[in-house]
């Protein structure tokens, strides 16, 4: 059996298509003419109704609160992470790490000092 290439395949099945369709031509003429009409209609009918869609897709109102999500809860520890991530950045440390040494470093804090980032946090959501 001959090695076949994307030419060939190719050829093939545009001679196999071609086929087709004139087989389907033939029978379609055979067709009682009130038939024929109706397929046609119908072809006419699709055609326009993927036109439409094409031309106007439907979307979702602007005004969908689906689409909408409530805004993520700012916390402290939130704050901390944020500002303490930008100075462990110049490290060079991998996320895990990094993550791993806030969380051990915000359970160490201070009451006092934990205060101060709970104002920030709560002067952020009141915005």
């Amino acid at each position: 059996m001959p090695k076949l290439t994307g030419v060939d395949i190719f050829q093939e099945t545009e001679t196999l298509l071609w086929i087709k369709s004139q087989n389907f031509k033939k029978r379609f003429s055979q067709l009682p003419q009130s038939h024929q009409d109706l397929y046609n209609n119908l072809a006419n009918l699709q055609a326009a109704a993927a036109d439409k869609e094409t031309q106007n897709p439907p979307s979702c109102p602007p005004d969908s609160t689906l689409s909408k999500k409530p805004p993520a809860k700012i916390t402290a520890y939130k704050l901390y992470a944020k500002g303490a991530r930008a100075k462990l950045k110049d490290l060079n440390m991998d996320r895990k790490d990094a993550t791993s040494k806030i969380r051990r470093h915000w359970k160490k804090l201070s009451p006092e000092k934990k205060q101060k980032w709970e104002q920030r946090a709560l002067e952020q959501t009141s915005k």
